[in-house]
């Protein structure tokens, strides 16, 4: 086995057509996070990052994109903007993750987004959890069965909750208009001004991700991003001639991570996250949308809106084992890895 260290600079067109090629061998790949693109709009906005080539018998079986940080730390591609992490790699591949590290000069490597089936890191983690998931595939009417046969009920009660908010919005605001696919960059500000003023309000100043520089180009150049394996989807959710709600996703061909929502607070009382997403579900099929991934986590709306999950791994690869307890107390890794803010 071979390993390379390259930067997206040297991501010549043979190389991206072989990560196309593993990427769409294996359907649990489909996310956007995964795609060639994504790593390229993380190398513009970022000088270290880069991309680990593996080959066997000269034939290209793998990526990983990755952060080299100071004194060999790592963190996976696009660093707090991931859901998902780990490596491009096509199945049957004995990778040793030790190794790896080591071509990389990477010491020690956290995650927190690892799905199960990239398993060459199972040995590692050290807890688990789940991103929960909405099958929308055959249109809204067939996504209220799925979701009634999961909850064991007849017509779910978000659904009712939804129906509801949206009748009370006519009737109180004005018609409704949802446009699930916005190319309007004043929404698109809007959306993170709402955002950034949630997190002042939440967390403070310092957790504030969007007024990091990074963060916000590799935004935009998702928002300006539109191929079929690769876009941002900007949806705007109006009521009356007003915008009182917004979302930011990032999506490959099938797959769409429901990236950031927020609304104008003074209509909080219609629940326009609900209907938002609701909305989202109902006009996704027009964008292609199998999958609607929400994230991890088990906030409340993600529970009443699934209909499956990705179970998640977090853990961390430290060469050589013994350094995990020079770098982070093991009983304040689970609080240090979760510090960022996720939508």
């Amino acid at each position: 086995m071979k390993i390379s260290v390259i930067s997206t600079n040297e991501l010549e067109p043979a190389l991206l057509a072989s990560w196309g090629r593993i990427r769409n061998a294996r359907p649990d790949l489909a996310s956007p996070y995964y795609t060639p693109e994504f790593a390229l709009v993380v190398g513009a906005v970022r000088d270290d990052f880069y991309i680990a080539v593996i080959e066997v018998d000269q034939n290209i079986v793998g990526f990983f994109p990755f952060h080299k940080l100071s004194f060999g730390r790592g963190r996976p591609a696009g660093h707090t903007l991931s859901d998902y992490q780990g490596i491009i790699l096509e199945p049957g591949i004995d990778l040793r993750l030790v190794e790896l590290m080591k071509v990389c000069g990477l010491y020690f490597f956290p995650f927190d987004h690892m799905p199960n089936s990239q398993v060459a890191f199972a040995p590692y983690a050290k807890g688990m959890g789940r991103s929960p998931r909405m099958d929308i595939r055959g249109g809204i009417e067939a996504y209220h069965n799925r979701l009634a046969q999961q909850q064991g009920v007849g017509t779910p009660g978000v659904v009712r909750a939804v129906g509801y908010a949206l009748r009370r919005m006519e009737r109180e605001l004005g018609p409704i208009r949802f446009e699930p696919n916005s190319r309007d960059h004043a929404v698109f500000e809007r959306l993170f001004r709402w955002k950034s003023t949630q997190c002042l309000s939440k967390w403070g100043a310092r957790h504030d991700p969007f007024t990091t520089g990074w963060v916000w180009n590799c935004l935009e150049r998702i928002f300006a991003s539109q191929e079929e394996e690769f876009s941002g989807v900007l949806s705007a959710l109006y009521a009356g001639d007003s915008l009182i709600a917004a979302h930011f996703s990032i999506k490959s061909a099938s797959v769409c991570h429901y990236w950031f929502t927020s609304y104008d607070p003074a209509f909080a009382i219609y629940s326009p996250g609900l209907v938002l997403l609701h909305s989202f579900a109902r006009d996704g099929t027009t964008l292609g949308i199998d999958f609607i991934d929400l994230g991890r986590g088990e906030h409340d709306y993600k529970l009443r809106f699934m209909t499956g999950s990705v179970p998640l791994m977090e853990g961390f690869v430290c060469r050589p084992a013994g350094l995990q307890h020079l770098v982070i107390p093991t009983r304040n890794l689970r609080r240090w890895m979760r510090g960022c803010v996720r939508s």
